[in-house]
């Protein structure tokens, strides 16, 4: 069928097309209740052009659908309550606005959801499988209650693109982590990600800001590696993250990156809890770090380090390990450590600390404050 005014479908079974369903001209499409079943691996389920309106609610495509919904031009498109089966891809929107709600999408093999320009809000969707549950590029993005599970490459793929990502979900992602972010401006607030190859979140380039997430059980495949949070060339700020079994450092900083994190608890993170690589510039305060296979903090050549109120124990290499020499540098305030190895080290200074509590004096095995 092709449209090029008002159309209305309810109830309405398409099945067996080679190329495509429905084809939206211009005008407005409204889409109730109907179930599209393609009859060959290269159709579209609804293609929407120009300057289109196209409304689906309650819908399912179920099939081998190339693509479920396309969207090209400067068309709307309204998904809610849709459930997409075994499609390549579910929604490949070109430019446009898009929003959909309520959606569940599993069994295909290309991204869940392509975005390329324009802009689409995503909230209630679950997707299953597939290469990235979202890919997006030159896109601005406003996603709440998103959940990907078993993506093949990562829950995420997002490039130069802008917006928002509320209360999100990952778990079981492959070797490119669960986020990928690269040349974009984004804040990340709210999120769960869970038993995910190589990264939790990598962000390359551009700005992030980070809040209330939780990280647990990242490793490469090669089981040596495996970041919470890895940030290259990005201007990062970073509050109440927890990483949990990270195979690698809970938070890695390289190739010129600035970052502030403030409220971070890092457990079982097996490098070390923070990691600066050279010309990058890491500012923490109120730090918790438990239980590494190396030390707490390590700096490489040239990296900078300013750390306030830390806590620390279990550190199997120490306090601190510096590679001192060009422009690196270890500023420590207020540290409690049950392992002060790795203060004498040149490039590490001390600043004074308040009065301790008795409580963190006594007893064998304590935490004790690294003094002035």
């Amino acid at each position: 069928m092709e449209s090029g005014g008002a159309l209305r479908l309810e109830d309405v079974a398409f099945r067996g097309q080679q190329e495509g369903a429905v084809g939206v001209k211009a005008g407005r499409l409204v889409v109730q209740g109907a179930r599209f079943e393609p009859g060959g691996q290269e159709a579209v389920g609804i293609s929407v052009e120009g300057m289109s309106a196209v409304e689906v609610r309650g819908s399912t495509f179920s099939g081998p659908w190339r693509r479920g919904v396309h969207v090209q031009g400067g068309g709307e498109v309204l998904l809610e309550g849709v459930r997409f089966t075994g499609a390549e891809t579910a929604l490949d929107q070109e430019g446009g606005r898009g929003r959909l709600l309520r959606g569940t999408v599993e069994g295909g093999r290309g991204p869940g959801l392509l975005v390329r320009g324009g802009s689409i809000a995503i909230e209630a969707v679950t997707i299953s499988g597939h290469e990235y549950g979202l890919a997006a590029q030159g896109a601005s993005l406003e996603v709440r209650d998103f959940t990907s599970v078993r993506a093949q490459r990562a829950g995420m793929g997002l490039t130069r693109t802008t917006g928002r990502l509320q209360d999100i979900q990952v778990r079981e992602s492959g070797s490119f982590g669960a986020l990928q972010l690269v040349d974009s401006d984004l804040e990340l607030r709210g999120f769960r990600i869970e038993d995910v190859d190589a990264y939790g979140v990598v962000a390359t380039r551009g700005r992030l800001r980070v809040s209330k997430g939780h990280i647990a059980r990242v490793r490469s495949s090669d089981g040596f590696t495996g970041e919470g949070l890895h940030l290259r060339g990005v201007k990062a700020q970073v509050e109440g993250l927890e990483v949990r079994d990270a195979k690698g450092a809970g938070v890695l900083a390289a190739q010129g990156t600035e970052v502030d994190v403030r409220d971070a608890r890092l457990r079982g993170c097996k490098q070390a809890g923070l990691l600066v690589e050279s010309l990058s510039e890491m500012q923490a305060t109120e730090i918790e770090i438990h239980d590494t296979e190396g030390p707490a903090l390590a700096v490489l050549r040239d990296g900078r380090l300013w750390v306030e109120a830390l806590t620390a124990s279990g550190l199997a290499e120490g306090l601190v390990w510096a590679e001192c020499g060009g422009s690196t540098r270890v500023r420590l305030g207020l540290v409690r450590s049950t392992n002060l190895q790795g203060l004498s080290a040149p490039c590490v200074e001390r600043v004074a600390s308040p009065p301790v509590p008795d409580k963190a004096r006594g007893g064998e095995g304590a935490p004790r404050v690294l003094p002035p």
